[in-house]
């Protein structure tokens, strides 16, 4: 019996967060300039993280990626200069 009221009591927390999760999706239309307002900001306070993020990636991937094209081009140098003898 305690394992059943335990269940009714999560389902019942359940059914009240998802209710006022779907009321507050509702709400945007009712503070739309506030929202759009809010998005903005964090947008643009966001970008330079993204900026460095991205350069920080791709610094990373070109120094990972230049050990391997030095590898190619010299094993292709060796075996071109074994077929020119």
């Amino acid at each position: 019996m305690n394992g059943f009221y335990r269940f009714l009591t999560e389902l019942q927390e359940f059914t009240f967060f998802n209710i006022d999760i779907f009321r507050g999706s509702l709400s945007f239309i009712k503070y739309r300039d506030d929202t759009l307002r809010e998005m903005y900001l964090i947008g643009t306070k966001a970008f330079w993280v993204v900026v460095f993020g991205g350069l920080f990636v791709g610094i990373i991937l070109a120094t990972e990626t230049v050990i391997p094209w030095k590898n190619l081009v010299q094993q292709q140098l060796l075996v071109e200069l074994y077929y020119l003898e």
